[in-house]
């Protein structure tokens, strides 16, 4: 039972997976590069 588990959530990623690269490649298409980056300073 665990290794069918397994298997399907396996193929439900790689899916996933393919679902962000199309996005990705959409959202590349439409827009330019990327002008500014943004960066996170952890506080102390």
């Amino acid at each position: 039972m665990l290794l069918t588990v397994f298997r399907k959530t396996r193929m439900r990623e790689a899916a996933e997976v393919e679902r962000a690269h199309q996005a990705q490649k959409v959202c590349e298409a439409e827009h330019g590069h990327a002008q500014h980056t943004y960066e996170r300073r952890k506080e102390s």
